[in-house]
Formats: structure tokens, C-alpha cells, sequence
């Protein structure tokens, strides 16, 4: 008894459902007697019990979790993105249904679908690094010199999905459908080194690409590819319909809630704003254009310069009111109004289109190109400001000198788990693995303890472990 995969499947595939094997050399259909729950909520429920998950409530999202308890983490960014994603899904579902389009779309798999969505955004950021992005630069920047394996959030994410994540010893990893969700960028990193990008897929971790999207044909399409930007289209097209959700998801919450944050600091101001009046003159040609194809990608229309500045005067007309506001709770309520908005519109007008035998994810073009206003060009005045740049410089400053007394004496300064692993290795690019695993997956105040007890005279009694 229990769940039953549907026997005609619309968003899904048959293949989804299936496990990775223990040991990652496989996928195979796995069912557990007496267990009532689809795949998928099995996995969600991995996920949620895990410490990868809980040590995102210790990472900053654009501020670190310590400096206010508004602010978002990276903990609750995921549980954000996660809810967005999920109503993205109920959308495409119901709209789907109201098509009256065949097949039709059985409530089962209308279920594991949304599911599925779910967990995928909750496990989307794992990889990510404490210190935010400054963070995962510099751990990019290190192993560069170390055998050139790179350091990428995303991929770090699939890493810990299939080889970190050993809270369950012995037994089958998260299924097909989760992995090749959270394979945004199904890119080689000897690709990516060769080609100046900073997305990939680690070398090592390729076979699971092949295995999990064996219909990607990934050195096929860039022989064929123009240049390398149509390249990285294709790219985006070859993300499961789950993964471009989240991924949207992702872009839309980063969009409203992290220009909700900035509105409650000083980092953003009237003045700021303001001094951008027409964006073609005031924006970087190149970061134009950026807005222009992301807008056209996401929306499936094509952008006019005129709709572009339109919808640029709109967002500052309604920024500007807000820090016209008369009080600090009307400021509140105008930014959190400002989000609200912006969200409603991405998830109500959310909808799926079948183009070239492939589900393509759709939003209305005002939404797409808010979201990429707010992405390219408000979040740059809050990230670029020298106060918070000292603080990413300080993280960054931390993670170099972690990194570099646990490569040179891991067998004592790792933790259990960790340090026979590093005992057993000899080769040097493979030891670089193992220190980054241990300092990517640390929150920013156990990194900042631990760099405190190395270095600093007034720190390292025994109660500091506690």
C-alpha cells in the first residue's frame, strides 16, 4: 500500500521517482513498507532534519545574522524561496488544468510535483559558504591554486546532496528528481575556467550530471554554440522544469525580500536613488543589456527600450516614496508593501509554456523586469557600499587564514569525520576537498570562534567549544 506513481505524468518523469543507490553508481525505483509518503516528501523531510540545513540559519544572506534580528539568513531566505516556489508550482498546475489540455493532470502528481518544487528550494543554497559571496569567491580563489577545482555554491550544493550528507549511513541517497533540480549550472569546470565563467560542475561530480540528465549533451552544445553566451542559454533551457521554478523562485525572493532589508538600513538611500534618473545614461551599457535578456528569457517577450525605462521610473517613483515616509513604521510598511506587490504579481502570473518538446517556465514581463532591476541595479548600491564591503573583507580574511593552518595540520586541527579522511589522503588537490567541505559547511560565528581561538591571545579556554 501507500503512494502510487500516476500513470500518465504532465510536469514529472517516470524517472524522477528513482533513488540514487548507495555509493552514487546508480538510480533505482525504492519503496519503504509502511512509509505512506511520495519520494519526495521523504526527501523535504531529509532535508529539514539535516545539519547542512540548520547551519544556513548561521549564514548571511546580504547582512549577517547577527547584526539584527530582522534580517534574513540564509535559513530563512530557503524557507522563503521554498514557499515561493511551491505557490509558482500550485499556479502552473491549476492553470494547466484550467486549459483543459491533455493529458490530464491527475491530483497525484499535482502533489508530488509541488513536493518536489518544495524541496528543491529548500536545499538550493546548501553549498553556499559563510560570509555570504565574498565568501564563496574566496574559496574559489584558494583552490585555484590547488590543482584548479574550484569552489561553486551551486555545485557544492549537489556535493553535499550525494557525498556530504551522511546523517543516514548505508542507505539510498535523495532521488533523480531532487538532483537534477539543483543542477542550475550543468556546466565543466575545465569549461568554465577555459571560458572566464564562475558557474560549474565540478569535474569529479560530472558522472552524476551524466547520470541524473543524461539527455544534457554538454560538449556537443558548446562545439555548436555560437559564443559562449548562447551557450549559457542552453544551459538555462536544459534545467528541469523544477529546477527553472526554484530558480525563479530564488531570483524573485532575492529581488523583494533582500530590497526589504536594504530599505531597514542606511545603506540605501533617497539620495542614491535619485541620482539615477534616465538608466541607459547612469547603467553600464553591459549591465543593460543584462536586465534586457534576462527580462526577454523569463517573460518569452521581447523588451522595447521605451518599456525598460518605463518600468525603471516606476520602480524609483515607488522606492522614492517609500524614504519619503514620515516615520520609521510608514517606511516599514511602504518596503514591506513594495515586496508584497512585486511577489503577487511573479506568482499569479506564473505559467508554464511546452516549446521545442520542453516545459518552459513564464512570468509577465513587468515582474521579470522589476526583478532585474532590483537584481542589477538596487542591489549593487547596497553590496558595493564600503560598509559592508569591510565586513565581506574581514570574512574573507578569516576563511584565508582557516584555510591555510587546516591544510597545514588537518590530522589535529580537523573535527572527527573530517580528519580520517584528510589522514587517509595523499594527494594534495584531494586534502584542499576536504578543508574547503569543513569551512564552507561552518556558520559565520563558529568560523569567526574558531579563527578567534588560532589567532587571537584573549580567546581559547575550554568553555569555547561549548
Amino acid at each position: 500500500m501507500g503512494y502510487s506513481i500516476p500513470s500518465l505524468l504532465v510536469f514529472l518523469d517516470r524517472k524522477d521517482y528513482d533513488r540514487l543507490e548507495w555509493g552514487g553508481r546508480a538510480f533505482s525505483y525504492q519503496r519503504i513498507e509502511d512509509d505512506y509518503r511520495n519520494p519526495f516528501e521523504r526527501d523535504r523531510a531529509r532535508i529539514l532534519h539535516s545539519p547542512y540545513f540548520r547551519s544556513l540559519g548561521g549564514k548571511s544572506q546580504v547582512f549577517g545574522p547577527n547584526q539584527s534580528d530582522f534580517f534574513r539568513t540564509r535559513l530563512t531566505h530557503s524557507l522563503e524561496v521554498a514557499q515561493i516556489s511551491k505557490v509558482m508550482a500550485i499556479a502552473i498546475c491549476e492553470k494547466y488544468r484550467i486549459s483543459a489540455t491533455t493529458p490530464e493532470l491527475s491530483p497525484w502528481e499535482q502533489l508530488h510535483f509541488c513536493d518536489l518544487v518544495e524541496a528543491i528550494g529548500l536545499a538550493h543554497d546548501w553549498g553556499h559558504p559563510p560570509f555570504g559571496h565574498i565568501g564563496e569567491a574566496k574559496l574559489n580563489n584558494i583552490l585555484y591554486g590547488h590543482g584548479d577545482i574550484g569552489f561553486e555554491a551551486n555545485a557544492q550544493s549537489l556535493r553535499i546532496l550525494t557525498k556530504l550528507d551522511r546523517a543516514y549511513p548505508n542507505r539510498p541517497g535523495y532521488t533523480r528528481g531532487i538532483l537534477a533540480g539543483v543542477m542550475k549550472y550543468k556546466i565543466k569546470r575545465s569549461t568554465a575556467l577555459a571560458e572566464g565563467l564562475n558557474k560549474f560542475i565540478y569535474d569529479d561530480d560530472w558522472d552524476l550530471v551524466e547520470m541524473t540528465c543524461p539527455q544534457w549533451r554538454h560538449d556537443e552544445t558548446l562545439r555548436n554554440s555560437t559564443d559562449i553566451h548562447s551557450f549559457q542559454i542552453e544551459v538555462k533551457k536544459s534545467r528541469t522544469l523544477p529546477c527553472q521554478i526554484v530558480d525563479l523562485a530564488d531570483e524573485i525572493t532575492y529581488a523583494g525580500h533582500d530590497m526589504e532589508d536594504a530599505l531597514y538600513t542606511p545603506l540605501l538611500g533617497h539620495g542614491r536613488i535619485a541620482s539615477i534618473d534616465t538608466l541607459s545614461e547612469h547603467v553600464e551599457r553591459e549591465v543593460v543589456e543584462k536586465i534586457q535578456s534576462e527580462t526577454e528569457f523569463v517573460s518569452g517577450a521581447s523588451l522595447e527600450e521605451t518599456a525598460l525605462q518605463g518600468g525603471w521610473e516606476q520602480l524609483r517613483s515607488h522606492l522614492l516614496g517609500v524614504f519619503r515616509s514620515s516615520s520609521p513604521s510608514e517606511l516599514r510598511f511602504g518596503a514591506h508593501k513594495i515586496r508584497r506587490e512585486h511577489m503577487n504579481s511573479a506568482c499569479a502570473t506564473c505559467r508554464a509554456e511546452y516549446i521545442e518538446g520542453k516545459w518552459r517556465v513564464r512570468i509577465s514581463q513587468d515582474s521579470a523586469l522589476r526583478s532585474a532591476l532590483i537584481r542589477h541595479v538596487i542591489a549593487p548600491l547596497v553590496h558595493h557600499d564600503s560598509r559592508l564591503v569591510t565586513l565581506q573583507r574581514k570574512g574573507s580574511r578569516v576563511i584565508e587564514s582557516l584555510f591555510e593552518e587546516v591544510m597545514d595540520d588537518g590530522e589535529d586541527l580537523l573535527p572527527w569525520g573530517y580528519r580520517e579522511e584528510f589522514a587517509l589522503t595523499r594527494e594534495t588537490t584531494a586534502k584542499a576537498r576536504i578543508c574547503c567541505d569543513f569551512i564552507a559547511s561552518m556558520t559565520e560565528e563558529y568560523a569567526l570562534r574558531f579563527y578567534q581561538r588560532l589567532f587571537e591571545s584573549d580567546r581559547g579556554v575550554l568553555t569555547d567549544f561549548f
